[in-house]
């Protein structure tokens, strides 16, 4: 309709027509973000000896999911989702990375040989 014609139509009180909208592209459906649980266990690089007492934190923000190692080095976090920030703390040492794709089973090596003050990449297989 042009512009004359809904000039028209609004001065003798007729309604506008609705506007035409062409090639009109939707938004593709986003997938719902899934957790799970992600487990295994952190041991020394060197050694391949199991480590206690490690604490990892995965997720940033107001809720993080963490766990500390079991005597066997094992751990369990349960909720997080997959490419989320994963850091573990042991002695004066951080290490970084990410929860791995489809959370599998995961072996995380940690050299406790390094020097502390300085963040490292996490080893995960």
């Amino acid at each position: 309709m042009s512009k004359a014609l809904w000039v028209l139509l609004a001065a003798c009180g007729g309604t506008a027509p609705a506007p035409v909208v062409a090639n009109r592209v939707t938004a593709p459906a986003v997938a719902p973000v899934t957790t799970c649980k992600l487990a295994g266990a952190i041991k020394t690089v060197k050694l391949h000896e199991p480590l206690a007492g490690v604490t990892i934190i995965v997720g940033t923000g107001d809720q993080p999911v963490e766990a500390i190692t079991d005597a066997e080095g094992g751990f369990v976090l349960d909720g997080v989702t997959a490419g989320d920030k994963l850091t573990a703390y042991y002695a004066d040492l951080t290490f970084e990375g990410n929860v791995p794709a489809r959370c599998r089973a995961t072996m995380i090596d940690l050299d406790d040989s390094l020097g502390g003050g300085e963040v490292y990449p996490l080893v995960i297989h």
